[in-house]
Parts: structure tokens; C-alpha cells; sequence
């Protein structure tokens, strides 16, 4: 059962697929989730309009950058996914006051061969990996409140 209230970073999960198209689950190894969701690109239209600025909305962006801490096993399950074009399922679930349950937001894309997240940045420090993902395709990732498969 769902519940409402503010919650914590510790609730939240990530969720990328393997190269085999399982969504797996590399939480424990996750640093920071430096926003996501979907970014309009506005059109003025100010010239057109009267008596106020106005604008339209595009198409969406959906960048995700995130910050992992060096492990082998996170290490093995990004790199596999470096220089993939396949695109990949991803689901970041925000458990609210407790772990995720099925009816509490989530974040994400279901993939298929056509769309999905890719890797397209990959850069390691001396303690940590920062990933850098964008949408592939033309569907775009959807807050949701049931896991991206």
C-alpha cells in the first residue's frame, strides 16, 4: 500500500537494464540522481500574439546524469553499455517514507528496438563514475506510479 508524505533519498532506486535487456538493479552503488523528468523546448511567439508574451512548447529533452561510486560490479554493467546504441529500459522509483511499492511514483522508459535510454557519457575519477543518458527514439520516458519493464 502506497503512502503519502515526504520521503528520502534512501528510498530512491535506479534501474538500468544488462546487456541481456533485464533491468537491473545498481541502487547500492548509485552517489546522486542530478534531476530528471522532461525539459520543453519554448518557442516565442511574442510577434504573433497581443498585449502579453506568450510561448509554445516543443518536444521534450529527457538528460539524466548520474553519479555512481567505483565498484566492480557497477563497473562491469556500465561499461557493457558503452558505445551500445540499443536502447535500454530504465525506471527510477521514489518510495515514499519505505522502499518502492507498485502505486508510488516512478520515472522512466520502457524500451523496445526502436526506443529507449542510452548511454551517451561515461566519465570515471579517482573515486567516482559519472554517467551521463539521453532518450533514444521517438517516445518519450513518462512519470508513472507501476515499475518500467
Amino acid at each position: 500500500m502506497a503512502n503519502t508524505g515526504r520521503t528520502n533519498a534512501k528510498y530512491v532506486s535506479v534501474l538500468i537494464d544488462n546487456t541481456g535487456g533485464t533491468l537491473t538493479d545498481l541502487t547500492a552503488y548509485l552517489k546522486s540522481v542530478n534531476g530528471y523528468g522532461l525539459k520543453f523546448t519554448e518557442q516565442d511567439v511574442t510577434g504573433v500574439s497581443d498585449a502579453i508574451a506568450n510561448i509554445t512548447i516543443g518536444r521534450p529533452a529527457a538528460p539524466l546524469s548520474l553519479t555512481w561510486q567505483i565498484d566492480t560490479t557497477v563497473c562491469a554493467h556500465l561499461t557493457s553499455l558503452v558505445n551500445r546504441n540499443t536502447p535500454l529500459s530504465l525506471d527510477i522509483r521514489m518510495g515514499i517514507l519505505h522502499s518502492w511499492v507498485t502505486g508510488e511514483p516512478t520515472f522512466g522508459i520502457s524500451s523496445d528496438a526502436t526506443h529507449g535510454y542510452v548511454l551517451t557519457g561515461y566519465n570515471m575519477t579517482d573515486t567516482e563514475i559519472q554517467t551521463t543518458w539521453n532518450v533514444m527514439g521517438g517516445t518519450a520516458p513518462d512519470f508513472a506510479t507501476t515499475a518500467h519493464v
